[in-house]
């Protein structure tokens, strides 16, 4: 399996130091006095409910986001930034690997890479930083953080590197069973291709992209009473939301199978905000 952390990039946030499971306490104890969001939407990922429910203690909120969302509905002030494949910079992989961006299209008017948002923020706070370019702002990251030491633009190559994480290796031994939260059948989360928010924006993939569903086995959906393209209520301690039942004969009793789709569906609400094991109930929905 391969390590997710608090989503797909984990792996860069840990080479930055930055931990992905201190911010939500640090919300709800108060002590954040300015939320910065970057490319990031709290609202339609795990742990949705406590999120949604914690963001106002947070204070002014700055989204710097690609599209809108309930969380730039939500925002002080929404910066319009770049999306990956419109800017230059470094992505570090689920893999440990740091590899070039390089833009392939050109993006919207008026909208810059974060990073770029990031530092004119700097300024505008009286501490300004004095990076004027994507290959400036990652030595920075490099001299300043021991995962990122002795990279540069030069050295990543075609091909990248892969970066040593003090600490932050998947571990290879036994590891402790964990008890999931809540009663009835595990939960399964999976992104379907196409399912994601960016194919749900596509017009020109609207005959092929994929909604939010619960998948069961035949028997299971049987004994709930449920049937094929049925609205089903799946509810676990952390929320709840309503999906089409699909029924498929390929996946195993005792687990429902939910295709998260767009943030829209709702499905976020499901999981804890560390993305721990959940248990769900399934019944009709109404």
């Amino acid at each position: 399996q391969i390590e997710l952390c608090a989503d797909v990039n984990g792996t860069g946030l840990r080479a930055l130091d930055i931990p992905s499971d201190e911010l939500l306490p640090a919300i709800e104890a108060l002590s954040v006095g300015t939320l910065v969001t970057v490319h990031a939407d709290p609202l339609a990922t795990a742990g949705a409910t406590r999120w949604g429910a914690s963001l106002h203690k947070a204070g002014p909120l700055i989204a710097i986001a690609t599209h809108r969302s309930a969380l730039t509905d939500r925002a002080d002030v929404v910066l319009p930034a770049l999306m990956h494949h419109e800017q230059e910079g470094v992505l570090v992989s689920m893999t440990r690997r740091a590899q070039r961006l390089r833009p392939g299209a050109i993006g919207p008017k008026d909208a810059a890479a974060a990073w770029e948002l990031l530092i004119a923020l700097s300024h505008r706070v009286g501490k300004p930083l004095p990076q004027r370019t994507p290959s400036q702002a990652f030595d920075a990251a490099a001299a300043a953080h021991p995962a990122l030491a002795g990279l540069t633009y030069g050295t990543l190559g075609a091909e990248g590197q892969v970066i040593t994480i003090p600490g932050g290796d998947v571990p290879t031994g036994a590891v402790a069973h964990r008890e999931p939260d809540g009663e009835g059948l595990y939960l399964v989360t999976t992104d379907q291709i196409f399912g994601d928010a960016t194919s749900w924006r596509s017009d020109a993939l609207a005959a092929v992209r994929t909604p939010a569903s619960v998948t069961l086995a035949p028997g299971q959906a049987a004994a709930l009473g449920l049937a094929a393209g049925q609205r089903a209520r799946v509810t676990s301690p952390f929320g709840a939301c309503d999906l089409d039942v699909v029924i498929d004969a390929g996946v195993p009793e005792g687990a429902a199978f939910v295709a998260t789709g767009p943030p829209s569906s709702g499905t976020g609400a499901l999981r804890a905000v560390d993305h721990g094991p959940v248990r769900v109930n399934v019944e009709a929905a109404g």
